[in-house]
């Protein structure tokens, strides 16, 4: 039986004794093996301490390319420089967390809960936990999970999961096998889909408002965005939406590609993944980037660049662009 790829998530003792004595055993596992991320998890601790551990441990992690991330608090870990940040459900929230470490990498314990896991990437979760799936001997199991959320899950989603709990040698391998993934971005060089812009509107012609349409809402979204990523409509490739009929009753997408097209092109793609999912509510939102994501990476995209726009029955408007290509 092949193995799906799998990469390790290391987690420190919730104590550390003899921080030299740990550092020349981190170098060596780090040296080892193909390790994605290394979480700084000590409990009980003032900062003054964790903050002693993370600046021994930053140089060995960068050295290894591997992601430092602590766990429980991201205002510390964004003072601190860690790459991102670990929560638990009574940390706060993935939106607190991001406004913390706007370009940190952000991970939400969801214990063995579909609907906990679901919520987290429905939020931006940069990869979700599942836990413990044996005894551990440095936390108290009080969740246990079965493998087959781990099956559930890589099924379904593109957001990465990650295996805890008591997970050795000896037990790894129905876990691979289960489906849990590497976190983080990747190996280095490899493409992947980047937000590079993002803008919101809101439309005043919403459904029986009584208001004639201009599509001024989606218009200022998609030109927000633009903005943001410093680019035109026009450099664009295609472009990938929800199917509301907010904007295909109205023709509301056509109106505002008029008002914002600079420059014409021969062909514009808009596809609508909701045509073969159905209407999914706010999930489509995770289904549209997956959709965007699968066409670039297996090639049958027009091209790297997207525009991907949102709307609501209230009248809520969103947009981003997104461009594919290979991890700094």
């Amino acid at each position: 039986m092949t193995l799906p790829a799998c990469r390790l998530y290391l987690i420190t003792p919730p104590v550390i004794d003899d921080m030299p004595a740990f550092l020349t055993a981190l170098e060596a596992a780090l040296s080892a093996g193909d390790v994605a991320a290394l979480q700084v998890r000590l409990k009980d601790v003032p900062d003054a301490r964790i903050e002693g551990a993370v600046r021994a441990i930053a140089p060995i992690t960068q050295r290894h390319g591997v992601a430092l991330i602590l766990n429980d608090d991201p205002a510390l870990a964004a003072r601190l420089g860690c790459d991102g940040v670990h929560i638990g459900q009574e940390d706060g929230t993935v939106q607190a967390a991001r406004k913390a470490m706007p370009g940190g990498m952000i991970g939400v314990t969801c214990h063995d809960s579909r609907h906990l896991a679901m919520e987290a990437a429905e939020a931006g979760a940069d990869y979700v936990a599942f836990g413990a799936f044996f005894h551990s001997a440095t936390k108290i199991v009080t969740t246990p999970a079965d493998l087959e959320i781990l099956e559930w899950w890589s099924g379904l989603m593109e957001v990465p999961c990650v295996a805890i709990g008591g997970i050795t040698v000896e037990n790894c391998r129905p876990v691979v096998a289960a489906g849990a993934l590497w976190v983080g971005d990747g190996p280095r060089g490899s493409p992947l889909l980047w937000c590079t812009g993002i803008g919101f509107g809101r439309e005043p012609a919403h459904i029986n408002s009584g208001e004639a349409l201009r599509a001024d809402g989606l218009t200022l979204a998609i030109q927000s965005s633009l903005g943001d990523a410093g680019c035109q409509l026009h450099e664009l490739d295609f472009r990938i939406t929800d199917n509301s009929g907010e904007q295909y009753y109205f023709k509301e997408a056509s109106l505002a590609l008029s008002r914002t097209m600079r420059q014409s092109k021969d062909t514009f793609d808009i596809w609508h993944p909701a045509e073969c999912t159905g209407e999914a509510g706010a999930v489509s939102g995770v289904a549209v980037i997956a959709a965007a994501d699968d066409a670039c990476r297996k090639g049958y995209s027009p091209g790297p660049g997207v525009l991907s726009h949102w709307a609501n029955d209230a009248g809520q408007r969103a947009a981003v662009t997104l461009e594919y290509g290979a991890a700094a």
